[in-house]
């Protein structure tokens, strides 16, 4: 009888792991710098309403990849040294994500 709750535990945790993962999505958040050039080491930070919900640093590419919900309004704010960015979307089918910093 243990080892039947411990599995039914085991499978229920699975399956809100598998509906979560399948909420959101993977997309990129591409940043340019005033000049239009891919900025390095740029914040990027996700916020979901008020709150933060993923926040990161991009890479030699100018890029950094986060998990949206495409059912979720978010603001993104690019920030490095004097130079700053931001853009309100809403999720859909273009998984790339562009914010031009001035």
């Amino acid at each position: 009888m243990k080892r039947i709750a411990i599995l039914l535990v085991g499978i229920s945790i699975f399956a809100l792991l598998a509906q979560q993962s399948l909420a959101a999505e993977k997309y990129t958040i591409k940043v340019n710098d005033k000049n239009n050039q891919p900025a390095t080491d740029v914040l990027v930070t996700i916020w979901d309403g008020q709150d933060k919900s993923d926040s990161g640093y991009t890479n030699s590419n100018g890029s950094w990849d986060t998990w949206l919900e495409s059912s979720t309004n978010y603001r993104i704010t690019a920030v490095k040294n004097d130079q700053s960015g931001e853009k309100v979307i809403t999720p859909g089918s273009t998984y790339t994500i562009t914010i031009n910093m001035n």
